[in-house]
């Protein structure tokens, strides 16, 4: 695990952690792997604020419970790429993570 968290990027290519200290970490990862992921990070990442568009598309959306509902939601969702760009990305990218997450299941 330690391994895997210094080698993350920005945008990695499969996954995300955002922060695992979260209370949905809680359901993720065991504590030990927790202890170890903090032991080994750096200082917390300082990533500069989503833009606009893309504050509005993460808190517009529906009180969803369910992946498959959020991924239905996400997939009639329609957004021009040439006015919001960033907002295409992150929609792709959270479709992306669901598809990922309800592969495991």
């Amino acid at each position: 695990m330690a391994e895997f968290v210094i080698n993350m990027e920005f945008d990695p290519p499969t996954c995300c952690i955002l922060d695992i200290n979260v209370s949905n970490g809680n359901q993720v990862f065991s504590n030990e792997e927790k202890i170890e992921t903090n032991k080994v990070a750096k200082a917390p990442i300082s990533y500069p604020p989503l833009l606009t568009d893309m504050r509005k598309l993460l808190h517009g959306r529906p009180n969803i419970a369910s992946l498959d509902n959020m991924h239905s939601h996400l997939e009639v969702l329609q957004l021009n790429l040439s006015i919001k760009p960033q907002s295409m990305y992150l929609k792709g990218y959270l479709e992306h993570a669901i598809q990922s997450f309800m592969s495991d299941l």
